[in-house]
């Protein structure tokens, strides 16, 4: 059954009624883009492809662009770092995967199982990743969150600002990318990364040239999990000022 395509005016008002404060203590925790998400009071802010799994997907990637040496477990650490320990970990699955398979519900993890090559990364990498939350998983049960039903995503929402915004609304999905929090997660990581050794720059890189090749290698894994799992749905950007005052943008289509 196709998508129904949400209009400018339907994410206004969607916006308008599921906006959210981010407490700071836990703006660097992460869940994925799915909309299958339940409205929950704790629900992360933070909306980044295959949540945290992706985000070592990212390290990952970029350091085999950049030709960067890293140090695999020292780069898991960091993360875990900075979102405040293991048990802030998150990744998810969903209710059509088999229970016994790491993130195998989620469609960017298994995008990347099936491809690494498309992401820039080797099938060594992804084997470590899912080993990763394996482990974080076996101390700390509710990482791995659970979605339920099938994807009933109407578009693509991007977010500027320092809201959150729930992914369901009277029956209908948004995937949904945080890119302040993004941004500002891959800042702190990469000063992380340089401080406890994880990575070796080349002469001249820096804290802000990692932190700006991060934030580019999230734009390319965006887009080509988007092209597979969101094709042709509308994009829309929110730039907030205040909760209540915010302009909606839309910037074309997923193509």
């Amino acid at each position: 059954m196709p998508k129904t395509h949400l209009q400018h005016s339907e994410v206004r008002s969607w916006i308008k009624k599921n906006t959210y404060s981010i407490k700071p203590s836990k703006k660097f925790i992460s869940r994925c883009i799915d909309g299958r998400y339940e409205n929950a009071p704790d629900l992360p802010a933070l909306a980044i492809p295959g949540g945290d799994a992706g985000q070592l997907a990212i390290l990952f990637a970029t350091a085999n662009r950049q030709k960067i040496k890293l140090d695999y477990m020292k780069s898991w650490k960091a993360i875990c770092n900075v979102v405040g320990g293991k048990q802030n970990i998150r990744f998810h699955t969903d209710s059509h995967a088999p229970k016994k398979k790491i993130a195998g519900g989620c469609g960017h993890i298994k995008l990347k199982s099936l491809n690494p090559k498309l992401y820039g990364l080797k099938t060594s990498q992804v084997t470590f990743i899912k080993k990763c939350c394996k482990e974080a998983l076996s101390k700390h049960k509710f990482i791995q969150v659970k979605l339920n039903g099938d994807h009933k995503e109407g578009a693509v929402l991007t977010i500027n600002g320092n809201y959150g915004v729930y992914p369901q609304f009277k029956g209908k999905q948004l995937f949904i990318v945080h890119l302040s929090l993004i941004n500002s997660r891959h800042k702190e990581l990469a000063k992380v990364l340089v401080k406890t050794k994880a990575v070796q720059l080349h002469a001249g890189q820096t804290v802000k040239y990692l932190h700006k090749a991060l934030y580019e290698t999230h734009g390319k894994h965006l887009m080509l999990t988007a092209k597979a799992l969101a094709n042709g749905l509308p994009i829309f950007n929110v730039t907030f000022k205040t909760r209540s005052s915010f302009k909606v943008e839309k910037a074309g289509k997923v193509a």
